[in-house]
């Protein structure tokens, strides 16, 4: 009986953590979608009121983020300076959108615009009905999770708020094996979602769940009957997993198991009487042997009581000796890291008291965070290799997570340099090793209240490791600072390419690759912010292109992953020439085969005649017979650029081309590219590219 119900508890352990290493790592998934949006250069927030256009590019960005994943039904932003929310589809007050076109049967406007506005963490709602005409007039059951822009909430600019159909968690808690069970998903004392085989309030598991860490089981009564309850904790956002079975399912196990045991014994028992005889007799003397090995007792007492004594003391140091074993330092050591990170001591005197009864002296000045990843199926790394390392006057220990195949770290010293030192022999010692791992760091923390912080640093640029590549330390200080340096220095060049890429001019285009390598060489970035600013760069073209495509066929154009395998400038160049060309191809084939044949003979007319300094907006619209202002309309509407933007974009490149490539002097070339004023031919220059003409044949001429 003891070993059928020992089996249900494993069954049902072994089911929860199937149920929470798939929420778990949806979750995980989400929380990356915020991290990555509040690292994302081209995601800001901005008030539609001031900005309405932004709206529409925002919307873009969400389609790409609505393809990631399958587990949400729904994606809404809100920015914390305005008062709109946003999804891939459209853009609507935020109290409209509470209070007339989702209504939350559970949850009133009021509470979900407080949870919207407020950043405390993830927070996940339970299931409730929600009615909508966004879902197409249906009333669903909806389990809605919502969570902080950024890094952490400290560093939020808004909340993403995901909307998952509870028949999502329903198909997760499906089960192979036919039971009468329930099965809770619990977050914050309250039921989230479950699978319900009988009924039984809610409030009555919650009793017995509470706030207990591991996993364990326990039987529970209510209203006279008894129910087994297996129950486990997660390790992300304190997460909670329960099932509850009724006893008399699991009697009947018991008593079907049990009548075949004692049919069994019955078809046994008369050869069992005569092996029991013959054996009895035959080994009568090594019983009395063994009897003596027990107890010096005196012949009268029973052999087989002596022996079954001695057997059940034996069996008592054994399981003591388990016991020890599983309290051995390194798990106490492993188990007090966990809770550090977690923040459960609020008092910095108890955390350095219990980690110095282990042998750990964590009473340091600074501590840092860090993960290393763990290569599937390798032996090399293990946490006491690590802590082999470490140099006198420093501490630290870790834990191994292994949903995420990582080893997280946490090191404590009173010089910061030491740790970073460390760092760097742990990921020389993988290499060695030939192992292909990531060690990302966080920033230097003093207060233990942080530590929480730290781990989300340390995991943010464990993320970027596909963008940052992991041959060096992966710090979170250099996801910020490369994050900060990539807009203001690409806008102009950006700007510039995306014109130059609808003019149809191959070679202007690698005239704007050439300008903007020579910049980007004289910057002294870093490889990762060299990395960010092309992965802007490749984006912004994608989008160009997916305003008239679908973006799922564009979306094998750029691939983020391959950005980890550019080991130079050079790599990173060919890879957004490649990207250029193939746009640009596209782009005449779309030609070919679209309308607006007029405008594209207007293009064909500018690019013959643009160095007539008379050519101008009246001339074009008077040649081609038509106004001034319909060419304006429909130039934009195909070349997203006005007739005289493009004319400035074709006299510019024509005048660079001539400084990069002749002698002529700044009379002759401005004569030469359609203009009679040199002097407003060099302020013309100097806007197009933030210098002078002087200067940029200077520049050319010193990069040769």
């Amino acid at each position: 009986a003891n070993t059928i119900r020992q089996s249900i508890v494993d069954s049902s352990i072994n089911t929860l953590s199937r149920i929470r290493y798939e929420n778990e790592a949806q979750l995980s998934t989400l929380i990356n979608i915020g991290s990555q949006m509040g690292g994302s250069p081209y995601i800001e927030p901005f008030r539609f009121s001031e900005e309405p256009q932004k709206s529409y590019q925002l919307r873009k960005q969400l389609i790409l983020y609505n393809a990631t994943t399958s587990f949400y039904e729904r994606l809404y932003l809100v920015f914390d300076i305005d008062d709109y929310l946003y999804s891939s589809t459209t853009s609507i007050q935020i109290d409209m959108f509470l209070n007339s076109i989702m209504l939350f049967d559970g949850t009133a406007p009021e509470e979900l615009r407080n949870l919207l506005r407020t950043h405390k963490g993830i927070r996940v709602l339970k299931s409730q009905r929600v009615e909508s005409s966004l879902l197409d007039g249906r009333t669903q059951n909806m389990v809605t999770i919502i969570v902080p822009i950024g890094t952490s909430q400290y560093q939020s600019v808004g909340s993403l708020m995901f909307m998952v159909e509870e028949s999502v968690y329903q198909d997760m808690f499906a089960d192979e094996i036919e039971r009468k069970r329930n099965t809770y998903l619990i977050n914050e004392g309250a039921v989230i979602a479950g699978s319900r085989s009988f009924e039984i309030p809610d409030d009555v598991v919650l009793q017995y769940t509470g706030n207990r860490d591991g996993t364990y089981d326990k039987t529970v009564e209510y209203e006279g009957k008894q129910y087994l309850l297996v129950a486990t904790a997660g390790e992300l956002n304190d997460m909670r997993y329960c099932s509850l079975m009724p006893q008399e399912e699991i009697t009947a196990n018991m008593q079907s198991a049990t009548l075949g045991f004692w049919i069994f014994l019955f078809a046994l028992s008369v050869p069992c009487i005569f092996l029991v005889y013959y054996f009895a007799h035959r080994n009568y003397k090594p019983i009395r042997d063994i009897r003596h090995m027990f107890t010096d007792q005196g012949q009268g007492a029973d052999d087989f009581a002596v022996i079954k004594d001695g057997i059940d003391r034996l069996v008592g140091r054994n399981v003591d000796l388990n016991s020890r074993l599983g309290e051995s330092e390194s798990a106490r050591k492993s188990a007090l890291i966990k809770d550090f990170v977690k923040c459960r001591y609020k008092d910095r005197r108890v955390c350095v008291e219990a980690a110095a009864s282990l042998g750990l002296d964590i009473d340091k000045r600074y501590y840092k965070v860090a993960l290393v990843g763990m290569a599937p199926g390798s032996n090399a790394l293990s946490i006491e290799k690590l802590t082999e390392m470490l140099g006198p006057d420093f501490c630290g220990y870790g834990v191994e997570v292994l949903a995420l195949e990582q080893i997280l770290f946490v090191l404590f010293s009173n010089d910061a340099a030491q740790i970073d030192a460390w760092m760097k022999r742990a990921l020389d010692a993988c290499r060695s090793l030939g192992e292909s791992v990531a060690v990302s760091v966080s920033n230097t923390h003093e207060s233990f209240s942080h530590a929480a912080t730290a781990y989300l640093e340390a995991n943010t640029a464990y993320d970027n490791r596909f963008i940052m590549g992991s041959d060096s330390l992966l710090r979170f200080e250099d996801v910020s600072a490369a994050a900060k340096s990539t807009v203001p220095h690409m806008r102009n060049y950006l700007d510039t390419l995306k014109k130059t890429l609808r003019s149809g001019d191959s070679g202007a285009i690698d005239g704007v690759i050439d300008d903007m390598l020579t910049h980007l060489r004289g910057t002294g970035m870093s490889l990762f912010a060299f990395r960010l600013i092309y992965n802007e760069i490749i984006s912004v073209l994608i989008n160009e292109q997916i305003g008239q495509a679908d973006p799922v066929d564009t979306l094998h154009i750029y691939d983020v992953f391959t950005l980890s395998n550019c080991r130079s400038i050079g790599d990173l160049d060919d890879m957004l020439r490649k990207l250029c060309r193939e746009l640009f191809q596209k782009k005449r084939l779309d030609e070919r085969d679209g309308a607006h044949s007029e405008i594209q003979h207007i293009v064909e007319y500018m690019n013959e005649h643009f160095t007539d300094p008379l050519l101008n907006i009246g001339a074009i619209a008077d040649r081609f017979d038509m106004s001034a202002a319909k060419l304006s309309l429909d130039f934009k509407e195909l070349m997203d650029m006005t007739p005289s933007d493009y004319l400035l974009l074709l006299r510019m490149e024509k005048s660079k081309e001539l400084l990069a490539k002749t002698d002529m002097s700044i009379k002759e070339i401005c004569a030469a590219s359609g203009y009679y004023d040199t002097s407003g031919f060099i302020r013309r220059f100097r806007g197009y590219m933030a210098m002078t003409p002087v200067q940029y044949r200077q520049s050319k001429r010193a990069g040769k």
